[in-house]
């Protein structure tokens, strides 16, 4: 959503908030299946993405070419506050993605992976699936700095992408981090497109492993 009245062309610094974790969602029992979650490692991570979601913004303003905001601490003329609230985080379930991929390595290991997860989509529509993915969602608003006056609002929910293979699915935040990158560079080329240029979307596949 954007004010009708807002325009762009009218501001060229940007003051990017600490990110919000007051917002979060509770978990349903699936989704918080977590061996970190078992240890009291929740709440440290939860700061970790939040930290990682502002630093990556303001890496994201500073380093894209063509990027005509200038990320700055104080209010003026000319400046937007960008305020970000996270509303979900669910890491990568790495335990559970260790035992699918092992089964891969036994015989007819790749046929009992389908012959589990076949019958999970079918009876459910995937929603037990969905629950074992990582995924994070955010929402944000864009406020003059000097009126306080909301000029834009927008969110998102992404899930990890799907791929033959992966080594994010060993690690608890690299698919979160990857969609967070992707969110700071689709925020700085929101902010910089002329008129009514398109964004593309990103893919929902991922052809590299890494």
């Amino acid at each position: 959503w954007f004010y009708r009245y807002f325009n762009l062309m009218n501001y060229s610094r940007v003051i990017i908030n600490p990110v919000k974790l007051g917002y979060l969602l509770n978990q349903t029992k699936i989704k918080s299946l977590n061996a970190r979650n078992y240890v009291g490692l929740k709440g440290k991570d939860d700061k970790y993405v939040a930290n990682y979601f502002r630093n990556t913004f303001i890496n994201a303003f500073n380093s894209m070419p063509g990027n005509r905001f200038k990320v700055v601490k104080n209010r003026g003329y000319g400046t937007l506050i960008l305020d970000i609230a996270i509303v979900e985080i669910v890491p990568t379930k790495v335990s559970m993605k260790s035992a699918g991929a092992a089964l891969m390595f036994v015989p007819f290991g790749s046929i009992l992976v389908t012959a589990i997860s076949l019958p999970i989509k079918a009876v459910i529509s995937g929603t037990l699936e969905s629950g074992f993915k990582s995924y994070i969602a955010f929402e944000a608003v864009l406020k003059d700095a000097m009126t306080g006056k909301v000029l834009a609002a927008y969110a998102d929910r992404e899930s990890e992408k799907a791929a033959m293979f992966s080594f994010k699915d060993y690690t608890y935040f690299a698919h979160i981090r990857g969609i967070i990158d992707e969110w700071a560079k689709h925020t700085v080329r929101m902010l910089n497109r002329k008129g009514n240029e398109k964004l593309e979307s990103s893919s929902t596949f991922a052809l590299n492993p890494l």
